[in-house]
């Protein structure tokens, strides 16, 4: 009876579940995620923001009205919402640190699918306060597994020098302006004339990823590029 429960295991290992929807899943594949989950891949989406976008257009309206970012393209593999942001969820609030292996599986496939070719990595700091609070920093576990994959070497080339206030709930201009000023690059990170591929969890005004990659371009890099896991899906004006 050992024997073929041993053998049973070995073939239908037990309590493996899907990322998505935590259903028990016979065996674990890839991306750890069941037959049954359809999470909402980012299929259509802004060229340069990367944001996904209702229509056939090629640019989400903020980009076609001539919004600056620092980084020169961005791109995520899902939008958030749903079982899509009950990962990023469990991943930075519930201590899911297995799940970045994971989902760094899908940000991989985006890369490729760019077409870019990075010759560093980096992430998204945190808050000394927090990092210690949560134990992990998920854009730092994304980063690392994103390396593993990509065989690209990941560095630690950004602080953040002030707290910036909770952005839930702000637009735009009020993550910006609460952002601003908030982050540096480290002396001596060796990103002169590189493309630099930085990683967070989301994406949603760009805020973030913006005032990072201002601090990055003050090292002269060729390029920024911006892969996060998910991404919000873009407003269209209305007149």
């Amino acid at each position: 009876m050992k024997a073929l429960k041993v053998i049973k295991e070995l073939f239908f290992p037990s309590g493996i579940k899907c990322i998505f929807c935590d259903a028990e899943i016979s065996r674990e594949n890839r991306y750890c995620v069941c037959g049954h989950c359809s999470p909402d891949f980012n299929t259509q989406f802004c060229l340069l923001c990367g944001k996904a976008i209702a229509n056939e257009a090629i640019y989400c309206d903020d980009c076609k009205e001539g919004i600056r970012y620092n980084f020169d393209a961005a791109r995520a593999p899902f939008v958030f919402g749903g079982n899509v942001q009950k990962v990023v969820h469990r991943l930075k609030y519930g201590g899911g640190k297995f799940l970045a292996a994971y989902m760094a599986e899908y940000m991989a496939d985006t890369y490729y699918e760019t077409g870019w070719d990075a010759d560093i990595i980096t992430f998204v700091p945190m808050e000394e306060k927090r990092m210690k609070a949560r134990g992990y920093n998920q854009a730092m576990l994304l980063a690392q597994h994103l390396s593993d994959i990509l065989k690209k070497p990941c560095v630690t080339a950004l602080r953040r020098d002030k707290h910036a206030d909770n952005l839930a709930g702000m637009n735009r201009q009020q993550r910006a302006e609460a952002i601003k000023n908030t982050m540096s690059a480290i002396d001596g990170t060796d990103i002169k004339g590189k493309v630099v591929l930085l990683i967070d969890d989301v994406m949603t005004t760009s805020a973030t990823a913006n005032e990072c990659c201002r601090a990055l371009r003050k090292l002269n890099p060729d390029k920024i590029y911006v892969i996060t896991f998910a991404t919000s899906r873009s407003r269209p004006f209305l007149y």
